[in-house]
Formats: C-alpha cells, sequence, structure tokens
C-alpha cells in the first residue's frame, strides 16, 4: 500500500544476455522470526546462529543464490513479522534492531518468544482495519511477484514460484 513497503533482496545472475527467467522465494515460518529472507540468501557475515537454522531447516543451502546461479532472477522479500519487517520495539538494543553480530542466542530466543506471543495480535489487529493477516502476506507477495514481472531482465511469461514450510503455503496462494 502507500503507506507500507516491503523489504526484499533481488537476484540477477551474472552474464545475462536476455530476458530470463523469474522466481519468487519465499521464506519459511520456523518460529525465527529475526531474519526472513536471509534465510535464503546468503549475506555476509552470516550470523552464527542464523547459519544453525539455515542449515538445519535449509540443509545449509542458499536456495535463492544458486537459483540465481542457474539463471533464475530471484526476488526474495520478507514476510510481514519477519526479518526487517519483524516487530522492534523502542527500548530494543541497537544489536537488535539492526540485527548485528553482536546479537546474542538469548537475544534470539527473547525476540523469537515476543514475536510468537504476539501473533494472534498482530492477526485481531488486520481484522479490526478489514482484512486478514493472510491476505496481507498474499498481497505483499503478489506485489514482489508484480515487482518482478516488471524487472527488464525477466521474461514475464516464465515466472515461478517456491517456498518451505510456511513459505510454500504462501507458494500455493500466489
Amino acid at each position: 500500500t502507500a503507506g507500507m513497503r516491503a523489504a526484499l533482496y533481488l537476484l540477477i545472475p551474472k552474464n545475462l544476455t536476455g530476458p530470463a527467467p523469474g522466481i519468487v522465494a519465499l521464506h519459511d515460518h520456523g518460529g525465527f522470526y529475526l531474519w526472513g529472507k536471509e534465510k535464503l540468501t546468503r549475506v555476509d557475515p552470516v550470523h552464527p546462529e542464523l547459519q544453525k537454522f539455515k542449515d538445519k531447516a535449509y540443509g545449509g543451502r542458499d536456495i535463492a543464490d544458486e537459483l540465481a546461479g542457474l539463471g533464475y532472477v530471484v526476488v526474495v522479500p520478507d514476510m510481514l513479522h519477519w526479518g526487517e519487517r519483524g516487530m522492534f520495539l523502542a527500548d530494543d538494543p541497537e544489536r537488535i534492531r539492526n540485527r548485528t553480530l553482536a546479537v546474542t542466542p538469548d537475544d534470539i530466543q527473547q525476540f523469537n518468544a515476543r514475536s510468537w506471543a504476539h501473533e494472534e495480535l498482530l492477526g485481531r489487529t488486520a481484522l479490526t482495519v478489514g482484512t486478514t493477516w493472510s491476505g496481507i502476506i498474499s498481497w505483499d507477495d503478489q506485489c514482489a511477484a508484480d515487482y518482478l514481472c516488471s524487472r527488464p531482465e525477466v521474461d514475464a511469461g516464465r515466472v515461478g514460484c517456491v517456498g518451505l514450510s510456511l513459505g510454500s503455503i504462501r507458494s500455493i496462494f500466489l
């Protein structure tokens, strides 16, 4: 919407010679909220706790990077309540707000617990303004797909999506 923007990564393969197929890559829930799109991409330096999560949930693979390496233009958005779009509070230390390497395992555990506990509040708040949380997520994913298709590097007739866990549900909706 005009008042809300979603953070995403756009991965463009090296040495493109023309429009390439595109993929919308959608991250999981995993009860791991501090990072979203970073679960599918390699952004150095990688926080050790994020790498542990990726090792467990994604076999240590950076799926979006691998797809870009195969010649796909890949868009990787943050889902509302994850990553840059997480529930950060004014009194959160800078290391948490900026998701730096100084974030401790305890910080992550507390952030995850707080985020989990507020999912119901997020859903109820969406209902009070006439929408649903899943509707917002679906709209955001559609906007990411529209953005991908608008890129000159992308053959809009050859676009798909991929997701794991909740990302697969998002793929079905998309």
